[in-house]
Formats: structure tokens, C-alpha cells, sequence
């Protein structure tokens, strides 16, 4: 029964093994499937708005800083001859412009005008700031040189600014140019990042400058952690990218333990938009390195597919224990009352005739014809039946007193000796004519039935007491007729 047991118990782990395995197959890869498609599409997509979102504020700012340009307080001021007085009224211009800006949060992170030389006259802040520095950028000489309002992506004072330059036209002549500037912030890469579906970082000269990756506990601070990690794992092919002026491909990158999806690439190419030509000028381009990176969690992306592979495998489990307590419920409450019967039977097996099988609930039917079959093969009473009493009695039914330790070497050789038709012919004859005398009926008693009766019960004692052989003889005391056994070694 034990190894049953086992078998049974391996079937139902390989059952349910399999259908966990299926589960997973069914529900979960359909998930990671997804999750990875979500991910991927989702650095594509971003990819592509970045490109587009950033050649949007491109013409925007060469638009404002066009439209800037084209007031005449800056013709105006670069046409004073007094240097203090031409710094006076361009900062001035600069103030009025920079508050309209500030109004409409619009701010810049710089707002100054230059010479026909690309020297600062003045600029936000204070009249004094940065006065009669170069603003060497290559946008600036050729916007000078070539009247077109151009955009530009500059490293300024290691600021990462998205600026424009725009000419200002005096009789026809460019005596100078408007800088109008704006930081590229966490707060802005933060809202690029709501608005793409994915984080985004953008690159200036092999550096990340700016992240939508912050901190818990503060969302305008970057994560530097996170930043290092980032650089760490992409930068590489940011370079060959950029340098490429290509996008890359889906990229698979690891940040401080969890999996990412990333595009990189260059960021558009400078806009410019024509003021006024001068023949034989061509546009400058800055030779800065400027791209940007996009990423998606793909450990965020297949969290539902985690989830659901954890449901089923919880289910699996509870499932296989739910399975394990019905078998341990059904050996408890049925295969151990099968074993007891198998037990019992063993004993009965083995000579044990007074073994009478326990009625247990599981198996009480069976016990009680066990204990009928035995009663009647052996002669005895069956359950619940008074061997006493007349009103009891049946003609199958006899009495076999216990074997006595040692038999009587005469009889026992005399009994021995005797042929086996003889022997079963003299007890039928001596146990009737005993009940007759007793007044106990006879009504029915056969010569085959009492046969059949005494050598079950000899088959019993022989296998319990161990010997060759075993006869009766009829004993008959106190109105009660018995067959007595006696031992033959």
C-alpha cells in the first residue's frame, strides 16, 4: 500500500506540475511578450518625440530671439558711441524684455546682445556681467556673418543651454546679435518624461547633463546614483551614435539592478531662419557633441507578467497542498482502515481464529462480512448470535474449544493413525448422537458441511500453534456438545 502511496503521490505532482507549467505557458509568456513589446515600443516612440519636440523649441526660440532682434532699442543702443551709454541702454532693453518674459514664465536662463564682433555688451543679470567677453560659439560668428537666426545646443559655464542667435539689422548692416537661452532642467526633462512615456537624458560632450531621474523623496534633484549608472551604461554607444548622426537600435541596459530598454542618437540639426544674407556667407555648425538617451523600465513592464507568474505559482502550490491533505484525509480515514483489515487478515492468515475485524465506518460493511465469512467457514457463531441459546443455533455453525499445551501421545497416535474418510465419517457420527443426547438439534447437520467446518478450523490451528497436525475428538459437558483439538507434532 505504501509504495500505491508514492505512486499516487508522484502522479498528482506530475499532474499538477504540468498544468502549473501550462499556466505559465498560457497567461504568463503571453505577459512577457507584451511587456517586452511595451517596452520597446515605448524607447521608440519616445525617440521620436524627442526629435520632434526638440526641433519644435528649436524654431520656437530662433523665432522669439528673430522677433527680439527686431526691436529697435537694440540698433538703437549698439548705435551709442559712449561705451557706458551703449551698455546703459542695452541692459535697459534687456530688463523690459527679460520681465515681459519672466510674466509669462518664459524666463530666460540667458538674455544678452553682442557686437559685430560676438563681444557682450551687456546681458541679464547685471549691467557689469560678463561685459566685453567673446562669446566664442561658433552659432554666434555665424550668425554674424551670415544674418540667419540660428539655433544651438551650448556648453555655458558647465550649463547645458538650448539657445538662439539672432542678428540685428541696422541700414541694412549687422551690428550685432540678441542670445536669447534657456537651461536644459530636471523639471523640464521631468515633463519630457510625462510626455513621452519614458525617462530621457540628454548629452553634451560625452556628459549627461540633464535627467528626469530623481530622487524619492525630492523631484527636482537628480538621482546621481542613477545618473553615474546611466552614463556608465550608455555612453559608449551614445558616442558612436552621435557620432554616426544616426539613432541606434533598442538597446538592453542594466541601471543599479533593474532592466531598461534604450534608443540614443543626436539631437536634430540646428534651425536656422533667413534675416538677411550677405553673399558669399555660409552658416557655421557647432562642433558639439549633443544627443539624448531614452529609456523604459523593463522590469516595470513585465511586473504584471512577474505577478501573474507568482499567482500561479502560489496556486500550483496550494493546489498541490490542498492534494496532499485529501490523500492524507482519504489514507487517514480509508487506506489505514484498509490497511487494518489487510492487517486483520494477516492474522486469520497466520491462525489467529478468535480475530474478529473492527467494524470501522469506512469499511464497516466489509468488516462484518469478513467476521460472517470467517464465523461461518470456521463453524462458529457469527456477530451478535448466541451460541448458548437454542434459538441461535444453525446446523453450520460448531464449537472448537481451545488447544490445550500439550495433547495425550496415545490418542495423538491413535488419532494420527487414522484414515482421513474414517476419521471425518466417526466425528459426524459421535458429534450427532452427542446433541441428541444433549436434547440439541440436529436438524440439518451433513457430513460435508461438518467436514468442510473441522478442516478450516485445523488449516487455522496448524498455522497458529506451529505442528504437524491437529484432530478432534467430541466432547460433550454440561448440555454443550464442542470438537476439543488435539496437537499431533
Amino acid at each position: 500500500m505504501s509504495t500505491f502511496k508514492v505512486k499516487i503521490g508522484v502522479v498528482a505532482l506530475i499532474i499538477i506540475g504540468g498544468l502549473t507549467v501550462a499556466m505559465l505557458m498560457l497567461a504568463v509568456s503571453p505577459l512577457s511578450t507584451q511587456g517586452m513589446h511595451k517596452a520597446t515600443s515605448a524607447v521608440r516612440r519616445a525617440s521620436k518625440l524627442v526629435e520632434r519636440s526638440q526641433r519644435l523649441y528649436a524654431y520656437d526660440l530662433v523665432a522669439r530671439a528673430k522677433a527680439l532682434a527686431a526691436k529697435k532699442a537694440w540698433a538703437d543702443g549698439i548705435r551709442q558711441e559712449d561705451e557706458k551709454q551703449r551698455r546703459a541702454a542695452i541692459f535697459d532693453a534687456i530688463n523690459q524684455i527679460d520681465k515681459k518674459l519672466k510674466d509669462k514664465n518664459l524666463k530666460p536662463g540667458f538674455l544678452g546682445c553682442v557686437d559685430k564682433k560676438g563681444v557682450i555688451i551687456a546681458r541679464d543679470l547685471d549691467p557689469n556681467a560678463d561685459h566685453g567677453e567673446q562669446l566664442k560659439y561658433d552659432t554666434v560668428t555665424a550668425v554674424l556673418s551670415s544674418g540667419r537666426a540660428r539655433s544651438a545646443v551650448w556648453l555655458m559655464k558647465n550649463r547645458m543651454l538650448r539657445a538662439a542667435v539672432a542678428p540685428v539689422i541696422d541700414a541694412g548692416n549687422i551690428v550685432g546679435a540678441v542670445v536669447l537661452a534657456y537651461d536644459f532642467t530636471v523639471a523640464e526633462a521631468r515633463q519630457d518624461q510625462s510626455q513621452f512615456g519614458a525617462h530621457v537624458a540628454y548629452i553634451l560632450d560625452g556628459n549627461i547633463r540633464a535627467t528626469s531621474f530623481t530622487e524619492a523623496n525630492d523631484p527636482n534633484t537628480e538621482d546621481a546614483s542613477k545618473v553615474s549608472a546611466v552614463a556608465s551604461a550608455i555612453m559608449a554607444k551614445a558616442k558612436q551614435a552621435i557620432a554616426a548622426g544616426k539613432i541606434s537600435d533598442v538597446l538592453d541596459i542594466t541601471i543599479n539592478g533593474e532592466a531598461y530598454k534604450a534608443i540614443t542618437g543626436p539631437l536634430p540639426a540646428p534651425i536656422s531662419i533667413v534675416t538677411q544674407t550677405l553673399p558669399g556667407k555660409a552658416a557655421g555648425k557647432e562642433k558639439t557633441a549633443v544627443g539624448f538617451v531614452v529609456l523604459s523600465s523593463l522590469d516595470k513592464a513585465l511586473a504584471p507578467a512577474g505577478r501573474a507568474r507568482l499567482v500561479v505559482l502560489v496556486f500550483g502550490v496550494i493546489v498541490l497542498l490542498l492534494v496532499f491533505g485529501c490523500m492524507w484525509g482519504v489514507e487517514r480515514h480509508f487506506v489505514n482502515a484498509q490497511d487494518h483489515l489487510e492487517l486483520g487478515i494477516n492474522e486469520v492468515i497466520n491462525g489467529n481464529m478468535e480475530y474478529i475485524f473492527d467494524a470501522r465506518q469506512e469499511f464497516e460493511g466489509m468488516a462484518n462480512a469478513l467476521n460472517v465469512m470467517l464465523a461461518r467457514l470456521l463453524g462458529r457463531p457469527e456477530p451478535g448470535e448466541d451460541e448458548e441459546g437454542d434459538a441461535a443455533w444453525r446446523a453450520d455453525v460448531i464449537v472448537v474449544d481451545a488447544m490445550e499445551g500439550a495433547s495425550d501421545p496415545g490418542l495423538a497416535q491413535s488419532l494420527a493413525g487414522e484414515a482421513e474418510d474414517q476419521y471425518f465419517a466417526r466425528l459426524f457420527s459421535e458429534y450427532v448422537e452427542a446433541r441428541k443426547q444433549a436434547n440439541l438439534p440436529t436438524e440439518g447437520i451433513s457430513l460435508e458441511n461438518l467436514t468442510q467446518k473441522l478442516r478450516a478450523n485445523e488449516a487455522m490451528l496448524k498455522a497458529k500453534h506451529k505442528c504437524r497436525m491437529v484432530r478432534f475428538v467430541v466432547s460433550s459437558a454440561g448440555g454443550k456438545v464442542s470438537f476439543k483439538p488435539v496437537r499431533i507434532d
